[in-house]
């Protein structure tokens, strides 16, 4: 369970300042943010732990004789009838105090973090403190820790004179108490006094809550114009006359056109590209030039031949980056190609072409070979049938030489064929985890990574870029809402896909970089 924490663990250890407050506690940001998970987390497993513990102790108690309200039944002519006895051992009476003392413990130091929770609480219209939290609800809170605390304290005599009737009454008060001031208090205070004129009671923590979101989204310092008319002086037809001379007018849909480039730069049934291409901006011809650019990866369910050999070590990688001018089309309608073919020719700079890690490449693939045979791995088609042959010589993926290690993948991916197939020899690595965005998210986990990848030449690598964002759902009093649906756009169906995640701050913090040649992994700040 604790191994399941560890990020919550990091993000307490090394937490810093926000150098903004809560303006109803007084606490930093970043107590919520960081310190509020990881305290929730110990709490509530050290009362999990008591709790069971409390049982099992009580239930061994009963077994062993050592807690029993009733000795067995006696067989009389009148039927089976109980014989009541005080059987409650001394020690049984001890433990069990001590026992319920440290839960009685626990659960005050949880009401104590529930009065801190209503900053992040989503109860009511908006997310954070509301009148009902902030005159009843923490007060409530702290009433109930006070009186758990005081409970654990007879409990702790209790442990000494092994008397159960104080103690006894001192639970009944305080669930009769929870039930009042937690409950019916705070339910009679927001349905009389306030829900009749909640515009008004509410409006200083409307106001605290829309400061905090815009603080917490990065709006703060956002300007906000009143009474903008806009006006069009564009004759009909003249953003398509202009389209050459602006880069920024656009004719090609990056959300569209991935069948035109099926169509015309596919080359073989096995490479494909993804459903929705990218846009980049490159120098061609000493002109920033807006252009739709995709990667030519192979996609293996449109292998004829779906063997093991094929899929894991023959078909190991796609081949060269496609780019169109997005601001040009042909005659007949087709795009202007800035890169394209087998081998890629074009305007876009020269690089390496093989593409091992992509967006594509779901499973596993062995390369490398004997020293002296020939190479394997299909590089690229030459003619009908026919295809020049290549050998990894990259510095990714791990050494499998060794009978031990092609063991313990064969183990990993459940598949045999690691050990019996003689495509694996001495000089074989394993390439796995392929996707940009598995990548990204081994090397920091920390951060919530856009579904979004796009491929890009840099310096002669074809690499592919991923957009890594700080998030969390504790920032104090800001708007939750659903990553999926705050992302949401005309193409986020296809290509985002995030995932549902509650969140209240973000940040476009990093870029992550991985390799397609060599699936090296980079975080740039």
């Amino acid at each position: 369970v604790g191994a399941s924490h560890t990020d919550t663990y990091l993000a307490w250890r090394h937490a810093t300042p926000f150098g903004i407050r809560d303006p109803w506690s007084g606490l930093d940001a970043s107590f919520f943010v960081f310190d509020y998970p990881w305290w929730r987390f110990v709490v509530g497993f050290g009362l999990s732990a008591v709790v069971i513990s409390t049982v099992m102790a009580a239930m061994l108690h009963f077994v062993t004789g050592a807690m029993r309200s009733m000795v067995p039944r006696s067989l009389v002519p009148g039927g089976w009838i109980p014989q009541p006895t005080s059987s409650f051992s001394p020690g049984a009476q001890t433990h069990l105090s001590v026992l319920i003392c440290i839960g009685l413990v626990f659960f005050a130091i949880n009401q104590l973090l529930d009065r801190f929770g209503y900053a992040i609480g989503s109860g009511g219209l908006f997310t954070g403190v509301g009148y009902t939290d902030a005159h009843a609800r923490m007060t409530a809170r702290l009433i109930m820790t006070v009186i758990a605390v005081l409970c654990a304290v007879l409990f702790a005599i209790n442990a000494r004179v092994r008397r159960w009737s104080l103690s006894g009454v001192a639970i009944i008060v305080m669930l009769v108490s929870s039930l009042v001031v937690t409950g019916l208090y705070p339910w009679g205070l927001q349905q009389l006094y306030v829900a009749p004129s909640d515009q008004d009671k509410e409006r200083p923590y409307i106001q605290a809550h829309l400061q905090a979101t815009r603080i917490a989204y990065g709006l703060s310092n956002a300007e906000v114009t009143a009474g903008y008319t806009a006006r069009t002086s564009a004759s009909p037809g003249q953003l398509r006359a202009d389209a050459q001379a602006l880069p920024a007018i656009r004719l090609m849909d990056p959300s569209i056109i991935s069948p035109t480039f099926e169509q015309l730069q596919q080359v073989r049934g096995y490479y494909s590209f993804t459903d929705v291409l990218d846009i980049d901006r490159y120098s061609i011809d000493k002109k920033n030039t807006d252009v739709v650019v995709a990667a030519r990866e192979v996609d293996t369910n449109n292998l004829p031949d779906q063997s093991w050999n094929n899929l894991h070590t023959v078909y190991t990688h796609g081949y060269g980056v496609v780019a169109a001018h997005g601001n040009q089309q042909q005659g007949n309608g087709e795009p202007v190609w800035a890169a394209g073919g087998i081998p890629p020719k074009g305007q876009i700079p020269d690089h390496e072409p093989r593409i091992y890690f992509g967006e594509l490449a779901h499973q596993y693939v062995v390369v490398g070979a004997r020293q002296g045979e020939a190479p394997v791995e299909f590089d690229q088609p030459t003619g009908e049938n026919q295809a020049t042959k290549n050998t990894y010589a990259g510095q990714g993926g791990v050494h499998i030489g060794k009978p031990l290690t092609r063991l313990a993948y064969a183990i990993r991916f459940a598949d045999p064929n690691l050990m019996l197939s003689s495509r694996v020899n001495e000089n074989s690595r394993i390439l796995y985890d392929r996707q940009p965005i598995q990548r990204v998210g081994q090397v920091a986990p920390w951060l919530t990574w856009d579904k979004d990848t796009y491929p890009a030449v840099v310096n002669g690598r074809l690499v592919w870029i991923v957009d890594g964002y700080t998030t969390t759902a504790n920032f104090p009093n800001s708007q939750r809402v659903d990553l999926r649906n705050a992302t949401s756009d005309a193409v986020a169906d296809t290509v985002r896909m995030q995932q549902e995640r509650p969140l209240n701050y973000i940040r476009n913090s990093v870029k992550g970089i991985v390799d397609a040649y060599d699936g090296l992994s980079l975080i740039h700040i």
